[in-house]
């Protein structure tokens, strides 16, 4: 690189620059939005690395384009608050053209979406598959046989 070369500064690629490129590309995923015939709504929250909540929100049409990211402050992850900001983006692209609704396995989550189910009978939510797997792996991990086998493979290879 160039010695004149700068590198952007954290707070410019994570405000200034990310915005504008937000901004830039926007008008195209509105577009293909709108284009599609059928939508998927995906969520999934968690806490950033200030332990602030943060739920982010993707319509797959079939490509997953990103919507937005709330940060929910002090509010709890209750099932109706998470309903809310689904269901506004539900409204905002034609709940009609919705028929599938993912989230992680929380209780919460899925209490969220079993929420919206009732009110348009059209959707069918789903639990993350991945999410799922993940969670059976711990568990599978977690088992006595499983550890023992992990020890004495640890063991072999440390002789070998």
């Amino acid at each position: 690189m160039k010695p004149i070369f700068h590198l952007p500064s954290r707070y410019d690629l994570s405000n200034t620059l990310l915005n504008e490129e937000y901004n830039r590309i926007k008008p195209e995923v509105e577009l293909k939005i709108k284009e599609a015939n059928h939508l998927l709504i995906q969520c999934d929250g968690w806490s950033n690395i200030r332990n602030e909540g943060i739920i982010n929100f993707m319509i797959t049409s079939p490509s997953p384009l990103f919507i937005k990211s709330v940060e929910t402050r002090t509010e709890k992850h209750t099932s109706e608050y998470i309903a809310s900001p689904l269901e506004e983006i539900l409204l905002e692209y034609d709940v009609k053209k919705f028929l599938v609704l993912i989230t992680n396995n929380a209780p919460n989550m899925r209490k969220a979406t079993k929420m919206l189910e009732t009110k348009y009978p059209h959707l069918v939510s789903f639990g993350c598959f991945a999410h799922t797997l993940h969670l059976l792996c711990q568990d599978i991990l977690k088992s006595t046989s499983v550890a023992n086998i992990l020890i004495h493979t640890k063991k072999h290879n440390k002789e070998h």
